[in-house]
């Protein structure tokens, strides 16, 4: 039985804040969305975020067949610059697609980077790790060498 290989992403620029929005990998979060794992908000991320990883691939894409079309490999004649002349004009729309996808999924990510900080324990100090190290002492410490 021959083994899946895992579908390879392109990466944008929002899957850092995307994950540490939400806690987890955005591998994790696509296979919670393709199990049925998540509430309404983070259903919405998600298919944003896949719509923008497609879009993203597809800027990829012709960026490619761009560098191709000028790599030197092809006689410069009529043909190839109609080519190059194709190929930038669905660069260009491409663009304007991954810059309105990119646009949706903040838009999809601004309620849930909201819902995380409000989440978030605002009474708990940022201490310095020797600080918690000293305290995590303190709370190990035997009953009877503690004075109270």
């Amino acid at each position: 039985m021959p083994r899946e290989t895992p579908v390879r992403k392109a990466l944008t620029r929002l899957d850092h804040r995307i994950e540490a929005a939400v806690g987890h990998s955005i591998d994790r979060l696509w296979q919670h969305r393709d199990r049925d794992l998540l509430d309404e908000q983070h259903v919405h991320l998600v298919d944003a975020h896949r719509a923008l990883v497609q879009a993203e691939s597809n800027v990829t894409f012709y960026r490619s067949q761009l560098n191709s079309l000028s790599s030197g490999d092809y006689p410069v004649d009529n043909a190839l610059l109609d080519r190059i002349d194709r190929t930038v004009a669905l660069l260009a729309d491409a663009a304007r697609t991954r810059d309105q996808r990119q646009a949706e999924a903040v838009a999809a990510l601004e309620p849930v980077e909201a819902a995380a900080r409000a989440s978030a324990p605002h009474d708990v100090p940022n201490l310095s790790a020797p600080d918690i190290a000293a305290l995590l002492a303190i709370t190990r410490a035997p009953s009877s060498t503690r004075t109270c």
